[in-house]
């Protein structure tokens, strides 16, 4: 009975270790399907917008002149808020009011936000 008995949890084991392996085959082979079905969709995606890179709302990505456009602009903006500060205190620090010290802050305003917006430009156009 002994022997019976030992035979039959041979078996069973057996047969859990080939469920359990028949199991991990076919997740794994499912997720190569879902794998591979996700890539053809994005590479119809990309070839329905003409070659185009486009983004999971069929949105198509900005071009590389707007990159450089928009890397322009956020060095302008970056700088000429730290032009507004730095400016007004050196215009205070050499005794500038009034019109000279609107016209001083406006000008270190403008050289530094075109010089950064320059190089932030630049950086752009390299990345992309």
């Amino acid at each position: 009975m002994h022997k019976q008995s030992n035979r039959l949890t041979n078996l069973e084991e057996y047969l859990a270790v080939s469920l359990l392996n028949s199991i991990q085959w076919a997740s794994s082979t499912l997720r190569l399907a879902l794998g591979l079905r996700r890539r053809a969709e994005r590479l119809r995606r990309r070839r329905d917008a003409g070659g185009l890179a486009v983004g999971p709302y069929r949105q198509s990505q900005p071009s590389s002149f707007n990159h450089v456009k928009m890397g322009f602009v956020m060095g302008c903006a970056v700088d000429m808020a730290a032009g507004a500060l730095f400016g007004t205190f050196s215009c205070f620090r050499i005794g500038m009011l009034g019109q000279e010290l609107i016209g001083g802050t406006g000008k270190t305003m403008m050289q530094g936000g075109s010089t950064f917006g320059t190089f932030m430009a630049i950086g752009m156009g390299i990345q992309c």
